[in-house]
């Protein structure tokens, strides 16, 4: 009797600049060009200088992950796209990649560490109650993160 192992999938938007916009179930190992390919690829107008400096195509992606191919003549808002994670909207210190954790001004892989380590919290101000990260480090992000 042989076991037969099926890799689980994921759920991840792409939009802006790509073929066919949209939510794809993508295999929970892809990368972030797997999904932009699986969206049709780059569309004629997309800013494909951005693309190539800014955004990490071969970055592992996660479920519920936004991936932003920008326009022509059009940039991510600041800090929108870094390596490929939206940060457009709140990143959730439960739940985060290590990767969408490092996004965050003043959070480096061994902060990103901590943060994964010390799961699960009630309250973000508990990344501070918890000496997980400094003062300085927490006003910086404190209106980038939530819960989620």
């Amino acid at each position: 009797m042989s076991i037969v192992q099926t890799s689980s999938t994921i759920k991840v938007d792409v939009s802006g600049a790509v073929e066919n916009p949209g939510v794809y179930e993508v295999d929970s190992d892809s990368r972030a060009e797997d999904a932009v390919l699986k969206a049709g690829g780059f569309s004629e107008k997309a800013n494909l200088e951005y693309v190539s400096k800014s955004l990490n195509l071969a970055q592992k992606i996660s479920d519920g992950q936004k991936i932003y191919v920008p326009f022509e003549g059009e940039s991510a808002p600041a800090r929108a796209q870094v390596a490929g994670v939206d940060i457009s909207s709140k990143i959730g210190i439960n739940s985060a990649s290590s990767s969408q954790l490092e996004a965050l001004p003043g959070i480096g892989p061994v902060s990103a560490k901590k943060i994964i380590d010390n799961r699960p919290y009630q309250d973000v101000s508990d990344l501070l109650n918890r000496k997980v990260i400094g003062k300085s480090v927490f006003e910086k992000i404190k209106e980038k993160i939530d819960l989620n």
